[in-house]
């Protein structure tokens, strides 16, 4: 009987360790194999001298190193190690010189856009600001800042700018926090939500392409989870609350306090 005991809290040891690691690769939800596709085409295109490329050509490549940029950024979440995400750092430096010399012209950049310089995104910065945040230091508390920043950046892109506004975030990110844009991991399913949008980045925005700032976008306040302009704290919360109690049913199971 004694035995048979045993092998039942092992088996529920093993179930539990099971569902954490479901819970913990369903937030993360990154992949290496993509990161390392994306940071390959990124060095590749960078290789290339921009005052050889006609307009077009030059336009094509830009769009391809910004999402290639974006994903690599993303993904970089799937890196533990200091040294991985210092080299992955070193190569999104080398690419956003290349972006800022060679893309971030005739307008292009995110500092030309309304998305970017507009109110609601005037309101992630008050609301949640990093001045006085050490960049080079990515500590739990920095990282907690770091990523409120970015999940109110990655709302408002997605609710109130155009695809092309998309494409210039990871940028932004960047040069708004340096170096925690690619050294905090993120904890929410903003970048899973994002990851499942780069395949239908124009479908997202047919119904609004000529619409860049029409009042229609503005209107639905609780849909956007925004009250009266400011970002709505309360979601966040929720959004960490989900996360934690996960972690409590874990630990819950692992203590023997619930029966499987």
């Amino acid at each position: 009987a004694r035995g048979w005991k045993t092998n039942t809290m092992l088996l529920n040891y093993a179930i539990a360790l099971l569902s954490v690691c479901c819970v913990v690769a369903g937030q993360r939800g990154c992949s290496r194999d993509r990161m390392r596709q994306c940071e390959d085409s990124l060095m590749r295109n960078i290789q290339r001298r921009y005052n050889d490329l006609g307009r077009m050509e030059m336009m094509t490549m830009c769009q391809s190193l910004r999402d290639d940029f974006n994903c690599l950024l993303r993904e970089t979440r799937c890196l533990t190690s200091e040294v991985e995400r210092s080299r992955s750092g070193d190569s999104l430096r080398n690419a956003l010189k290349y972006i800022r010399d060679g893309c971030d012209t005739n307008g292009a950049s995110w500092r030309d856009s309304s998305c970017y310089i507009g109110v609601e995104m005037k309101n992630c910065e008050s609301s949640f600001p990093l001045g006085g945040i050490q960049f080079s230091s990515y500590n739990p508390e920095t990282c907690r800042k770091y990523n409120l920043f970015a999940d109110c950046v990655r709302d408002t892109v997605r609710s109130r700018c155009r695809s092309d506004d998309d494409r210039l975030m990871g940028q932004y990110l960047v040069d708004s926090a340096q170096d925690l844009a690619w050294n905090c991991g993120d904890t929410s399913s903003s970048y899973d939500n994002d990851r499942s949008r780069d395949d239908h980045r124009d479908d997202r925005y047919n119904d609004r392409r000529d619409d860049r700032y029409g009042n229609d976008r503005y209107n639905d306040r609780e849909r956007d989870q925004y009250r009266g302009g400011s970002y709505d704290r309360e979601w966040i919360q929720r959004q960490r609350s989900r996360q934690i109690s996960q972690w409590t049913i874990f630990w819950q199971l692992l203590l023997g306090k619930w029966e499987l």
